[in-house]
């Protein structure tokens, strides 16, 4: 399924990002000095191929923001944990829903303001 669904893919590898075995059990706590400069490059190398090939969401031919695409995979999720099927027009409106309240309390807070 994975094949299917990402027919364009690309591996990397990478060094290990700090030498010292303890220290990779608490990679989180460290402070990026501490990684390897090779392993700092290879994520910046990373990251900037991901940038150039990383194209906006869209639905409905609307870009989405990172928030309502949160809101479309919480609901496409509700939906298949409740035993139904995805709904992506469903979905949508829930969006615009949201997105149409964000907006509301935005000028309702700067009219109070």
């Amino acid at each position: 399924m994975i094949k299917q669904f990402f027919k364009d893919r690309d591996c990397s590898t990478m060094v290990r990002p700090v030498e010292n075995e303890r220290d990779l059990q608490r990679l989180q706590s460290l402070p990026d000095s501490d990684f390897r400069p090779e392993f700092k490059a290879q994520v910046t190398n990373l990251r900037n191929r991901i940038y150039k090939r990383t194209r906006p969401k869209m639905l409905n031919g609307k870009a989405l923001t990172g928030e309502m695409l949160l809101e479309l995979c919480m609901a496409y999720t509700d939906a298949i944990n409740t035993g139904s099927v995805p709904n992506i027009q469903t979905a949508w409106s829930y969006v615009c829903q949201n997105e149409c309240q964000r907006a509301i309390n935005g000028c309702i807070k700067a009219y109070e303001d």
